[in-house]
């Protein structure tokens, strides 16, 4: 269904996520007649077997009374009626409800912070000033300004944050992390919310993420949303013909110059003809038609990031053949605002109506998946997700969003 299979391009085929079930700080019971002495720690078995739950499996069959086997942390087996290997550990869940693990996906859980990126609130302000004025001054395209497109998030990784544990404890198992910093920030990475740095990587690259942010600095090109826009266009116009050198040289270098090393192209020739999907902006109407415009003029597959006015763009944006991820921090009234002050059409709109996107996107047939935005736990994500569903998003639906 739709997002099981953005989930499965993503991750390269497999569909990201072992199981959660409601059984939060639930232990294996040791058997009844096992005594240990206090220094001896339990052996682990090699197999549990979950018996007696409720199985939402997420292709749309649900086994009402189940078993659910899991060897070395994978799942072995699950059914109504498999065979429990005789050294399992058994674990009645009766009255619990087990789901596949959920997958965040856009964010950027257990990744450490990136130096250089302006502070995400509550930092010094000057000080992010200062710091962009200090960046290297950039005058045109050849200077490849924010263009951090070699920068894999796989490097980025810290096994050790406490969001790690915070999500996983919340049902998330997986997600697409990426770079947030730049015009091309960098490469996502799918990974799981355990191990260390190396087994936490499911699929790297995954995507490549690109912004509509500036250079950084008042000093610097490009320093306008219409630069950006033109220095976008150019960076993949660059690559192609890169692309195509190479191509000639390889093919007969006799009498040619030897290409040039552009670390930040050569990604970009790697997603191109990859087909990786290429995460852009797209929280508005007019951002929504320019990430699929830009798509088409770039060869970029655009994965469309935010969509709180997608509402009214749904058979427009299955048309292009494009994908979304959508932003389920809903918009809301600032607290701090005037409660007498006015607010524009727009704004009373967007907030209206936002929450209604997923639900427009699964009736076109879209294919799309939720991500957290700034909402800041996973128990704030779920309650938007619910607030989805009571705008008409179906159960099954939010599921596989998730």
């Amino acid at each position: 269904m739709n997002r099981t299979a953005l989930a499965r391009r993503l991750a390269g085929g497999v569909v990201p996520g072992l199981l959660f079930a409601s059984l939060s700080g639930l232990a294996a019971p040791a058997p009844a007649d096992a005594q240990y002495m206090p220094s001896q720690a339990p052996v682990p078995p090699p197999f549990f077997a979950l018996q007696n739950a409720r199985i939402v499996t997420g292709t749309g069959a649900v086994i009402e009374n189940g078993t659910v086997v899991i060897a070395n942390g994978l799942i072995e087996a699950v059914g109504a009626d498999i065979d429990v290997p005789g050294d399992a550990w058994l674990i009645d869940v009766s009255g619990l409800t087990v789901y596949p693990g959920l997958f965040d996906g856009l964010s950027q859980i257990g990744m450490a912070s990136q130096a250089g990126t302006p502070g995400g609130g509550g930092g010094n302000p000057f000080a992010v000033f200062a710091e962009q004025a200090n960046r290297p001054r950039t005058v045109g395209p050849e200077d490849r300004p924010a263009t951090n497109s070699w920068v894999n998030a796989a490097d980025m990784l810290d096994p050790d944050s406490d969001a790690i544990e915070t999500w996983r404890s919340g049902g998330f198992t997986n997600a697409l992390v990426a770079p947030d910093d730049g015009i091309v920030t960098g490469q996502g990475v799918v990974v799981n919310l355990a191990g260390d740095e190396q087994e936490m990587v499911v699929k790297a690259p995954a995507a490549l993420r690109v912004t509509m942010s500036g250079a950084g600095g008042f000093r610097s090109f490009p320093g306008s949303l219409m630069g950006v826009i033109a220095y976008i266009r150019q960076l993949y116009l660059d690559a192609d013909h890169s692309r195509q050198y190479e191509a000639r040289y390889t093919a007969n270098p006799s009498g040619q110059p030897r290409p040039t090393y552009d670390r930040a192209l050569g990604p970009i020739q790697d997603a191109i003809a990859g087909g990786w999907p290429t995460v852009m902006p797209a929280n508005e109407v007019r951002q929504i038609r320019r990430a699929i415009k830009l798509g088409r003029d770039t060869g970029a597959r655009p994965v469309l990031q935010g969509a709180h006015e997608a509402y009214g763009l749904a058979d427009e944006i299955a048309a292009a053949g494009a994908q979304v991820l959508v932003n389920v921090d809903w918009p809301e009234r600032n607290r701090d605002a005037d409660p007498e002050a006015d607010e524009s059409l727009a704004s009373l709109k967007r907030r209206a109506y936002a929450p209604t996107t997923p639900a427009r996107l699964e009736e076109a047939g879209v294919e799309w998946a939720f991500y957290s935005g700034s909402a800041g736990s996973p128990r704030a994500m779920m309650d938007n997700v619910r607030t989805a569903i009571e705008n008409g998003l179906s159960e099954e639906a939010a599921l596989e969003a998730l």
